[in-house]
């Protein structure tokens, strides 16, 4: 049911709802709405939406900081991918890719 509502609910006043966008039509929900969303620019939600995607990123790169590299000998924590535990590894040397090294796990005695 939360779902539901959450598919349901319209993104702004000209963005209509996701399922709306998918079905084309209103999807019947339990909450009380109070006003319809009537769209009468529908050839600018493609926009809309995009804009809004770069309002959020901008606002979330505000605070956003690069990085320091890491130097070979470092120690750093890398996730198991098995079972999603941080382990102690090495940095042995940088990649070629942008933000790539290769690590060498330690060995837990």
């Amino acid at each position: 049911m939360a779902l539901l509502c959450l598919r349901t609910t319209p993104i702004d006043h000209y963005i209509p709802s996701p399922s709306e966008m998918l079905c084309n039509k209103m999807i019947p929900s339990n909450l009380p709405v109070k006003a319809r969303n009537e769209i009468p620019y529908k050839y600018n939600i493609d926009e809309r939406l995009l804009q809004r995607q770069e309002n959020q990123k901008a606002c979330c790169d505000r605070s956003a900081k690069d990085l320091a590299p890491l130097i070979q000998g470092q120690d750093v924590l890398i996730q198991n991918d098995h079972n999603g535990r941080w382990e102690k590894a090495i940095v042995t040397e940088k990649c070629e890719e942008p933000r790539s090294y290769l690590v060498q796990r330690k060995m837990v005695v």
